[in-house]
């Protein structure tokens, strides 16, 4: 009987050695491989990390490396997505926490350890006063070989809150990320306080909303609300929510953009002087009908490009125009487009000198003296209207030809005449106010009489709005 207990015995020792073996192994055993969050792969950060890092070590020379994220699993698929923080600190890491942000984005095959995407994203944001307080990777609209990625800032002041979050989103395609948008800010939030329980806040809040059979370059839409909350020490706070319209992302050119614009009041607001009545929502109201205003009377909404077609002794210009936005827009417009320019819409301006690029929008009495085809039709006599109007809805398209062979000469050669001839087309309108104004609806034309281009030449860059 003894002895049976004795075998017993030696045989349950056995099995506890064993046992507690199998669960019990050095500290740096495996200490590379972690498992990504929902799946059994084994994912080699460390090598990965050194891999990254080795494959941008020129562009990130004189950068502090910081960190490397947890990889996010992109579901239905056994990939995942991570990034490398990097830093450029302005004023030296001891001195003062000021910094550049640069991130390697990349898409990595949890099974092989391939990097199958990465892109490095070179001072990508700024952390100073307003510090970057977090980034967040979204792979919602991974289908549509889309990545979302967020920074969040937020301000060291107390009594002045400030908080924002950038959207960037880009597109994975051939090994690499391709940024299609850069920091569009949202869910913005500002206030005031008296550093106790009275005080102010006013917020954007966005929501994206779940587009069913979404494809990539379809319109991403967002939910726009606006909140303003008072606070008190001693007696309720008051809170008021506007829903204001959608915040709708288009794609063109090669990037998605802004349909219709934000309301630009929170934005470093938090800065100037107390503005508490302007950030409340009856004000706030007014600011977006006079906005509305506005956009109806601007080509906020147009894309015009200038190409130059032909240059022998005259040039001749391919007029393209497109519209985006929702309403629709009444123009004047011709197949020939110098009937446009004698009814003086439309301007044709050169710039080569005369006017200042980071001027946007000017007066035409103070700033219109300088070479144009404002006054076209008193110098020519062709003072009838232009042969049609046009009705432009979302998404339309115009031709038309400016040839300068057709243009009178005294306007041709002035215009034209100056080596390296600079050329921009303007819409003319009047505000609200109604006062004049000249607003650049185009890209801009290089023309070198000396050395002309050649037919298929298109030159200048599409103008953005």
């Amino acid at each position: 009987m003894k002895n049976i207990k004795y075998l017993i015995g030696i045989v349950l020792f056995i099995f506890c050695i064993q046992d507690c073996y199998s669960d019990t192994k050095p500290a740096n055993y495996n200490k590379n491989f972690v498992k990504t969050k929902g799946t059994n792969h084994k994912f080699n950060m460390d090598l990965i990390t050194k891999k990254l890092k080795q494959k941008y070590i020129n562009q990130t020379k004189g950068l502090k490396f910081e960190k490397t994220s947890e990889c996010l699993d992109i579901e239905g698929t056994d990939d995942c997505i991570l990034y490398l923080e990097y830093h450029h600190y302005y004023f030296g890491e001891e001195i003062h926490q000021e910094y550049g942000l640069s991130l390697i984005l990349a898409v990595i095959n949890k099974n092989t350890n391939e990097i199958k995407n990465s892109f490095f994203h070179k001072n990508i944001a700024d952390s100073d006063a307003i510090y970057i307080s977090g980034i967040e990777l979204d792979t919602s609209l991974y289908k549509q070989n889309l990545l979302n990625l967020y920074i969040s800032h937020t301000a060291t002041s107390r009594v002045k809150p400030y908080t924002s979050r950038a959207l960037y989103i880009y597109q994975i395609k051939e090994k690499t990320f391709i940024p299609i948008l850069e920091n569009l800010i949202l869910d913005q939030l500002i206030g005031e306080n008296d550093g106790g329980c009275n005080g102010y806040d006013a917020e954007e809040i966005f929501e994206m909303k779940k587009i069913k059979n979404f494809k990539f370059k379809d319109p991403i839409v967002f939910t726009y609300n606006y909140r303003f909350t008072e606070y008190f020490c001693k007696k309720p706070e008051k809170e008021s929510i506007l829903k204001l319209d959608d915040l709708k992302l288009i794609y063109k050119n090669g990037e998605y953009r802004t349909l219709n614009e934000k309301i630009p009041i929170l934005y470093f607001e938090f800065f100037d002087e107390n503005k508490k009545e302007d950030l409340k929502p009856e004000n706030i109201i007014k600011k977006l009908n006079a906005r509305k205003w506005k956009k109806n009377k601007t080509f906020d909404d147009i894309e015009c490009i200038l190409m130059l077609k032909k240059y022998i002794k005259q040039p001749i210009i391919d007029i393209t125009l497109k519209y985006y936005g929702q309403e629709t827009l009444k123009i004047d417009w011709d197949k020939n487009f110098g009937y446009v320019l004698w009814n003086g819409d439309f301007v044709l301006v050169n710039e080569t000198s005369d006017i200042k690029e980071d001027k946007s929008i000017f007066n035409i009495s103070t700033s219109i003296n300088k070479i144009s085809t404002l006054n076209l039709h008193i110098k020519t006599s062709n003072i009838y209207e232009p042969r049609e109007s046009v009705k432009l809805k979302l998404g339309q398209e115009l031709k038309s030809t400016l040839d300068f062979s057709k243009l009178p000469i005294s306007i041709e050669e002035n215009l034209i005449s100056e080596k390296n001839t600079v050329l921009k087309l303007y819409y003319r309108y009047k505000d609200k106010n109604g006062t004049e104004i000249l607003e650049p609806i185009s890209n801009k034309l290089f023309l070198d009489k000396n050395s002309p281009p050649s037919p298929s030449s298109s030159l200048g860059t599409k103008k953005k709005f």
